[in-house]
């Protein structure tokens, strides 16, 4: 063990104070050798880069002291460690909790084979590898099409959500991104789901969740409105960062779409709808935000025939992906959809939202060429369970300790959001 030897395992996109602040550090300790995760290292810890492995890897080698970079192929650090025997191993300290405290004690132990010592950096906003989604919403969500078979989305609907869907992981899945959704916004504010919602008040929101995750966002447009009016949200959305929009092809009055049938909703035809997605993509240029169609013909009892044509008319308007929906209670109709969609478009995403038929799994969506699967309305149905819950039983025990067994601590809400340390 070389005594001038210091590691620093990092992602390596963008290079900011909070990277520099590390490797300065490391650079007063020694020789510094680099590891930058490959793109497989990265996706296997349900993270994205955004840039490929060599140009990170080229970034990271221009950078004033770094003697050597290396490929870290794992999420873990084990194999790095014990191929340079580092005297240090540098790392902000944003890892000692979440997902990446188990990868952090697994260092520790590695280093003290040889006597190595971990020095860790305090963390400020910067030093945070993903960042804010502000900035690379629809370039981040585009890669992780691009690099996954399947992605996991969930809705949100304020910080608190946002931040608690952003730390969930299970059997080593994390979801990709999150879906803001018309219903749950007009429920949070005590409006039915008929686009009475203004667009300010939803950006309102989504500002306060993306200044907390760094998930990509996928924004629930209902019909987008007039052409016009559809231009000018997909224009403010992607200024925003959101990364997609999702229009549906419905006519008329508004109506959600789980009230199927009865609801009297209509399509629109399939050259307007052309029209409105021709109109956003003109707002936001190709390469933007990615725009979503949204194909109803399923909810309304059309057959696949008429779900297929659209979908074709849709993809040629120049729709991004496309979402099949269906209120039924098994899978099988979206099934066939994909079957014969996948026949002519091998390439294009495809998406289900299983909000009815909910017993079905994100693998099987998966085995079955669906690319996407959005969880719409789950967190906020569970939390207004938990709410009733609560009010019932703190009235019925007449003391706040009736949730106890249940409930998050007052601590456990200020560990969500801490002060900032000046």
């Amino acid at each position: 063990m070389s005594s001038q030897t210091v590691y620093v395992g990092m992602i390596g996109d963008l290079l900011h104070a909070g990277h520099l602040s590390v490797l300065e550090k490391a650079r007063e300790l020694g020789r510094v050798i680099v590891g930058v995760l490959t793109d497989q290292a990265v996706v296997s810890c349900n993270g994205l880069a955004l840039s490929s492995f060599a140009a990170r890897k080229a970034l990271v080698e221009s950078v004033s002291g770094v003697s050597m970079v290396v490929p870290q192929e794992t999420h873990s650090y084990r194999q790095n460690l014990e191929r340079y025997r580092p005297a240090y191993l540098v790392h902000g300290d944003d890892w000692c909790n979440g997902s990446q405290a188990a990868v952090r004690q697994e260092a520790i132990k590695v280093l003290s084979e040889w006597g190595g010592k971990l020095v860790e950096v305090p963390c400020t906003a910067e030093l945070r590898e993903d960042g804010p989604s502000s900035r690379f919403g629809a370039q981040r969500f585009r890669r992780l099409l691009e690099a996954k078979r399947l992605l996991r989305i969930i809705e949100v609907h304020d910080a608190i959500s946002a931040r608690i869907a952003e730390n969930a992981t299970a059997s080593g899945r994390a979801f990709d991104g999150f879906w803001s959704s018309s219903l749950i916004d007009s429920t949070v504010r005590g409006r039915p789901d008929i686009e009475v919602v203004d667009l300010k008040s939803r950006l309102d929101l989504l500002e306060e969740i993306m200044d907390c995750t760094s998930k990509p966002i996928i924004y629930d447009g209902d019909s987008g409105g007039n052409l016009d009016q559809a231009f000018y949200l997909a224009r403010t959305l992607s200024r925003t960062g959101v990364a997609a929009l999702c229009l549906e092809d419905k006519a008329g009055r508004k109506r959600n779409s789980l009230y199927g049938r009865t609801a009297k909703s209509t399509q629109t035809s399939i050259k307007d709808f052309c029209e409105r997605l021709r109109a956003v993509k003109h707002g936001v240029g190709a390469s933007q935000l990615v725009v979503i169609a949204r194909i109803e013909s399923l909810v309304l009892h059309s057959d696949c025939d008429q779900a297929m044509e659209r979908a074709l008319a849709y993809c040629e308007a120049g729709a991004d992906a496309i979402l099949i929906h269906s209120v039924a209670d098994s899978p099988r109709e979206i099934f066939e959809f994909s079957r014969r969609f996948r026949s002519v478009k091998p390439l294009v995403p495809l998406i289900a939202v299983p909000t009815a038929f909910d017993d079905v799994t994100a693998s099987e969506l998966e085995v079955n060429a669906f690319n996407v699967v959005i969880y719409a309305n789950h967190l906020m149905r569970a939390a207004s369970s938990a709410m009733t819950r609560a009010a019932n039983d703190i009235l019925a025990g007449d003391r706040g300790g009736a949730i106890r067994q249940y409930s998050a601590t007052p601590k456990d809400l200020l560990s969500f959001f801490p002060e900032p340390e000046f």
